[in-house]
């Protein structure tokens, strides 16, 4: 229930999203958002605020918030119910009258692609979230500083991520508010039960060798199987045997040195291109590779795939609960942990655009979705009767008879990961349930810091060489985490097309950042 990104993120997804996105987070999403804008931040706030925009015909104001979705879509009237139901409950419970929320609801391509251009536009937007470095934004001038707000407006959502605001400082300035969440998480084996337990005894296993073992015994005994999907989470795997930790997204730090390095010549990266060509050879991994439109996760649930690779920061029973209940074929899973993520930078943060005609209302509307429970939880779990119902003892949600959770009409429950104060989730049938906040709680107070936790680099010096790597990094990267060619012949390659592309300029730019940053800090 709170995947990340992923991003990814995206990256993850992004960022490999928390560990659970197809793509590594690979690309530098921001590399795309440098084209001509408004100067400052001052000036392009305001010339952006017509008075017509400032409140809708009955005086109140409309807070625009772009919220990316990871699943499937919400259609159009679903997300005018969950926008009702929030807006009914801010005016009627909590007497709220001068503002209210305009959700808009977009997948993560359009959020990156899009809404650059729309605030390159002037397109009034209130809230928007961060997809790459904070950094691109502010050099752009496209978002406005919060300092004003975090002691006003927004003081109680500051109070409860104040330890990650760190993350969006930049300049002198805090730029962006982050999510309270899994920001580090357990990676698991999960598997069809069934099949594995005939062959393979799974009682011991709990390091990344003994998994790649039991690979190569279940591709033995079924060899028209595969029980990976893609092999786009392996950097993430590998850079947690010796602690690899991305900065920037093309640079790096090892261990405990505060030297940066080039990210894609580190030993992690190396290892996780090599097995994953070696596994491609072998027949291990869906053979579509990166040419497979289908996340791993649902391949995973139809059974084209009997195993996947994917964190979590969810315990081992819940992911088991989740997979037994979403997967259509009549599976039964069951799982294995064998590594855990370092803390990183803040993935998913928050931000109010030049573009909003009232930031101050922008600031509050984002202090009630850290901070009150409905609302957070209406914006992943939709409307009570429509989207979810409780259990008789009205202790977790579960979807309406005949309904699941690719069928109703509204459902945003990975996005909850990503927004607010993740311990606030609801427990929910076949998701997040107290025992798994709890554990997450406790993964990030016990995990590794890398050294430069905290740092954000500005990308102002170098604008002209990401833009270059980042194409470079475009070319070679997909192919070569998907083991879709031979590293041996491609990575030599892939280094020297970074190099000339001025890798080191960003790599000698951000050190000597950091250490400024370090110093002052």
């Amino acid at each position: 229930m709170k995947k990340l990104i992923a991003a990814l993120l995206i990256l993850v997804m992004i960022l490999s999203l928390a560990g659970c996105g197809k793509n590594s987070g690979d690309t530098d999403a921001s590399s795309s958002q440098t084209e001509a804008l408004p100067q400052t931040t001052q000036e392009a706030s305001e010339d952006s605020k017509e008075p017509s925009e400032s409140a809708s015909a009955d005086g109140v104001y409309d807070v625009t918030m772009i919220m990316p979705y990871i699943l499937t879509p919400p259609g159009e009237e679903a997300v005018q119910q969950t926008e009702d139901t929030i807006n009914n409950y801010m005016r009627d419970t909590l007497g709220i009258t001068d503002y209210r929320l305009d959700l808009k609801v977009w997948s993560i391509s359009d959020v990156i692609s899009n809404v650059p251009m729309e605030l390159a536009a002037k397109t009034k937007i209130d809230i928007i979230s961060i997809w790459g470095s904070i950094g691109s934004y502010v050099e752009n001038g496209t978002v406005l500083p919060l300092d004003d707000y975090l002691d006003n407006e927004m003081k109680d959502a500051h109070e409860i991520v104040k330890d990650f605001m760190i993350c969006s400082y930049l300049n002198n300035h805090y730029y962006a508010i982050p999510s309270w969440s899994g920001q580090v998480i357990d990676y698991r084996f999960i598997y069809n039960k069934d099949m594995v337990d005939a062959v393979c005894d799974m009682s011991g296993v709990d390091t990344w060798d003994e998994v790649l073992e039991t690979i190569d015994k279940l591709k033995e005994a079924y060899p028209d199987e595969h029980f990976l999907c893609y092999a786009s989470t392996f950097p993430d795997i590998y850079g947690m045997q010796d602690h690899t930790s991305i900065v920037g997204n093309y640079c790096a730090t090892v261990g405990d040195s505060t030297t940066l390095v080039n990210y894609y010549a580190t030993d992690a990266y190396r290892n996780a291109c090599e097995k994953a060509y070696e596994l491609m050879q072998k027949g291990m991994l869906d053979p579509e590779g990166s040419a497979n439109t289908l996340g791993h996760d649902a391949l995973t649930y139809t059974g084209s795939t009997k195993g996947v690779l994917m964190g979590h920061s969810l315990t081992e029973d819940s992911v088991i609960e989740m997979f037994d209940n979403n997967n259509t074929y009549g599976a039964t899973f069951d799982c294995v942990t064998f590594g855990r993520t370092d803390m990183v930078n803040a993935r998913f943060e928050w931000a109010i655009p030049y573009t909003s005609a009232n930031p101050s209302a922008a600031a509050k509307m984002i202090n009630l979705i850290w901070t009150d429970e409905f609302i957070f939880n209406t914006l992943g779990f939709g409307t009570e009767g429509i989207d979810y119902v409780w259990n008789e003892d009205h202790t977790m949600l579960q979807y309406p008879e005949g309904l699941g959770q690719m069928t109703v009409p509204y459902n945003c429950i990975y996005e909850l990961a990503g927004m607010g104060d993740q311990r606030m989730t609801w427990p929910a049938e076949g998701g997040s349930k107290r025992e798994d906040l709890e554990f997450l709680t406790e993964m990030m107070e016990d995990c590794y810091y890398p050294p430069m936790f905290g740092f954000t680099p500005a990308t102002d010096n170098v604008t002209t060489q990401l833009a270059a790597v980042s194409n470079v990094v475009n070319q070679y990267n997909t192919v070569l985490t998907y083991g879709e060619v031979d590293p041996d012949e491609y990575l030599p390659e892939f280094l020297d097309a970074l190099e000339t592309a001025g890798i080191n300029d960003i790599i000698s730019d951000y050190q000597a950042q950091y250490d400024a940053w370090a110093a002052a800090k």
